[in-house]
């Protein structure tokens, strides 16, 4: 069988699930073929160098959505794969920058098995269907309670956000919210970059995008959260709740921590036990490429780590 390596592999958004027979990579099948299904494929490795072929993991008709950013997450015996939706949802009433009845937010699927196939779980978007939403992801608090933490997108509010809704015990519907956590200009790093229009939206201001949201905690207890910008060039940094609450109040690094055209980061450990932050660069098609890059969990926050090789 044919392998590639990873930097043989195009991919944006990379999300990495280990198992007990080797490690999950997801990837949009938007531009794959065959065409004849939309969702999200997958790439398998016993050993964290050598990928297998793409296969599904979602495999849904062919109705035009574009399905971005998925990943997979363990939650009570069972796989949860987030992924964020764009096309038509008839009857939502939505009016979105993006037209009328047209919605992107992110919808939750579920499997017994983290390779798939996952199948429809949340009752249609688990992001406000008003908001332009994108890039959930699950947390659960130390009190059990799962949330979803996305970004609400800058086509819709110029400025991004990163907001929170509590979700359902089961996963299925949202409950409550949306919580406003911080806005991309909360961070001093976080330039944003002129932009006069975008798929059709006149701006003619200085817009700021928030991608990409992981979260973990430091050594010191406080709650952290991977997130990403672009500044002229894809930028990674690291919000803060020192408090542990989900609810903050956030703040934020003086500088990204990672500045070489590279985000939507997560969190990932080796087969030796190291972390790894993984990404994609550099963030214009059709170059992008998963990134594995050592790093080392520090009383305030994360470090990047040269010690090492980055590497399964």
């Amino acid at each position: 069988m044919d392998t590639l390596r990873l930097e043989d592999i195009r991919c944006r958004d990379p999300f990495f699930v280990k198992t007990a027979q080797g490690v999950v990579l997801y990837i949009s099948h938007d531009g794959q073929e065959p065409a004849e299904y939309e969702g999200v494929d997958a790439r398998f490795s016993q050993d964290g160098e050598h990928w297998g072929p793409l296969a599904p993991a979602l495999k849904l008709p062919n109705l035009g959505n574009t399905y971005w950013a998925p990943e997979v997450h363990e939650y009570q015996g069972a796989w949860y794969m987030f992924v964020t939706v764009t096309g038509p949802l008839p009857g939502s009433g939505a009016e979105t920058p993006l037209g009328k009845e047209q919605v992107r937010g992110t919808r939750i699927f579920r499997s017994e098995d983290p390779r798939g196939p996952f199948t429809p779980w949340s009752e249609g978007p688990v992001t406000p269907p008003e908001q332009l939403g994108l890039d959930g992801t699950l947390f659960v608090d130390k009190d059990g309670t799962p949330y979803m933490i996305y970004c609400h997108e800058w086509l819709q509010v110029v400025d991004g956000t990163v907001e929170a809704v509590q979700l359902s015990p089961d996963l299925k519907k949202r409950v409550g919210g949306p919580h406003l956590l911080f806005k991309a200009s909360d961070a001093a790093w976080c330039r944003g970059q002129y932009v006069a229009e975008a798929v059709g939206i006149k701006f003619d201001c200085i817009t700021r995008v928030t991608d990409g949201v992981f979260l973990f905690y430091d050594k010191s207890g406080a709650l952290c959260m991977l997130w990403s910008t672009g500044n002229g060039r894809y930028e990674t940094g690291i919000a803060r709740s020192v408090s542990g609450s989900l609810f903050g109040p956030w703040t934020h690094a003086e500088k990204p921590l990672y500045d070489q055209d590279g985000g939507h980061a997560m969190l990932i450990e080796n087969n030796k036990n190291e972390l790894l932050m993984a990404l994609h660069a550099p963030n214009y098609g059709p170059c992008e490429r998963p990134r594995l890059i050592p790093v080392t969990i520090t009383e305030s926050g994360l470090a990047l780590d040269s010690s090492r090789q980055g590497a399964f």
